[in-house]
């Protein structure tokens, strides 16, 4: 762990490990560390595009795939295969969307249906017949009258 240079992307988890896994009794300070770490830097670099993490403990899994603010959590396959595809199962593509937690539309690996643009004609099927419940209507104007004084 010496030889990796301070530059190097990973030096901020070796250096948590040096400090926090000595006989791996703190290990969980590790993981929320890194945990922590991630998020940071998905936060300032852009959030919403993948993130792949390598483990077996699925707590650990579980709890980075709720905190990681991306698209596509991938599990066990390395990133650039993984998010495009090729090794898990989601939709083959190289433009890859981050969705809303990126500021984008979509969060699907997009295909080319998403490229084309497509004008549908609509007819209406059925009318739709509102029901009104009076009681609820009248309920609902007393507390926002109430809150307004």
């Amino acid at each position: 762990m010496d030889k990796i240079p301070e530059s190097a992307a990973v030096n901020e988890s070796v250096e948590l490990a040096k400090k926090y896994c000595k006989k791996q009794r703190n290990a969980p300070g590790l993981v929320n560390a890194v945990l922590r770490k991630a998020v940071e830097v998905l936060t300032h670099e852009g959030s919403g595009h993948t993130f792949a993490i390598h483990a077996e403990d699925r707590n650990v899994i579980r709890k980075f795939a709720l905190k990681i603010p991306v698209s596509r959590f991938l599990v066990n396959t390395p990133a650039a295969l993984g998010g495009i595809g090729a090794t898990t199962g989601l939709f083959p593509a190289l433009t890859l969307g981050c969705g809303a937690v990126g500021g984008s539309a979509s969060s699907n690996n997009i295909g080319p249906l998403d490229l084309v643009n497509i004008r549908r004609v609509a007819w209406g099927t059925e009318e739709l017949k509102a029901q009104v419940d009076s009681d609820l209507v009248e309920l609902l104007a007393q507390k926002i009258l109430e809150r307004l004084k």
